[in-house]
C-alpha cells in the first residue's frame, strides 16, 4: 500500500510534470506570437496579446489534463483572477529586465522563469479545491 505522503508526492509531480508539458506549449504558443508582435507593436501591447491568448490555452488545458479536475466558473474567474496579477507584474518584471539591459526579446524568457513557479502554485491552489476526477 502507498503511503499518503508518497502518494502526495507522486501527484504533485504528476501535476508538476503535466503543467510543464502544458506550460510549454503555452510558452511557444505566446512567445511565438509576442515575437511576430515586436516587429509592429511595442513589447508591452506584444506582452498583452500573447497573454490573453495564454489565458485561453490555460483555461482548454489546467483543468482536465493538468490538475485532472473540472472546470468550473469560479475556478476559471479565479485562474483568470491570478493571471490578470500574475500579466500586471510579468509587464513590470519585462521593463525591468528590459531597463537593466536585457534585450526585449529575451526579457520574456527572463520573466517566464521568475514567473512559472508562481503560476504553478497559484494554480495548482485554485483547482485543488475541485472534485477529482478518475484518471483514464
Amino acid at each position: 500500500m502507498i503511503s499518503t505522503s508518497h502518494s502526495s508526492a507522486r501527484e504533485l509531480l504528476g501535476e508538476g510534470g503535466r503543467f510543464v508539458v502544458a506550460g510549454a506549449i503555452n510558452t511557444a504558443a505566446t512567445v511565438a506570437l509576442y515575437q511576430v508582435l515586436l516587429y509592429v507593436t511595442p513589447p508591452w501591447l506584444a506582452y498583452s496579446a500573447a497573454w490573453v491568448t495564454g489565458i485561453a490555452i490555460i483555461w482548454v488545458l489546467y483543468p482536465g489534463y493538468v490538475f485532472r479536475s473540472g472546470s468550473t466558473t469560479r475556478a476559471r474567474f479565479a485562474i483568470t483572477a491570478h493571471y490578470a496579477l500574475a500579466y500586471f507584474a510579468s509587464v513590470a518584471l519585462l521593463q525591468v529586465f528590459i531597463a537593466i539591459g536585457l534585450h526585449s526579446r529575451l526579457a520574456v524568457f527572463a520573466v517566464v522563469a521568475v514567473m512559472t513557479p508562481i503560476n504553478f502554485f497559484v494554480a495548482r491552489w485554485i483547482y485543488a479545491a475541485r472534485p477529482q476526477r478518475p484518471v483514464d
